[in-house]
């Protein structure tokens, strides 16, 4: 499976791509390490908070399209919880 990335120029495309290695080589060290875990809403925050001290600039009002997630997505192989069987 391959990735290909676009933007108004190539460094945005670049830096677009560097973005999704970035994200899978997290992916992959969360299976690794016995699978993803959604932060709950109160560790998101208190992550968010601590980005001042660091000196990283906060996000845009309106992320790009593909930064924005609108149905949680499981590892293959397993169920979120909310789409897990109920017997």
């Amino acid at each position: 499976m391959g990735q290909s990335t676009c933007g108004p120029d190539l460094l945005t495309a670049f830096f677009r791509m560097e973005t999704i290695e970035h994200f899978a080589k997290i992916v992959l060290s969360a299976e690794l390490a016995g699978g993803p875990v959604l932060l709950s809403s109160r560790e998101v925050a208190k992550l968010m908070a601590a980005r001042a001290r660091y000196f990283v600039t906060p996000p845009p009002a309106a992320a790009p399209s593909f930064l924005r997630r609108t149905t949680p997505v499981s590892p293959p192989g397993r169920t979120s919880p909310s789409h897990a069987k109920r017997t």
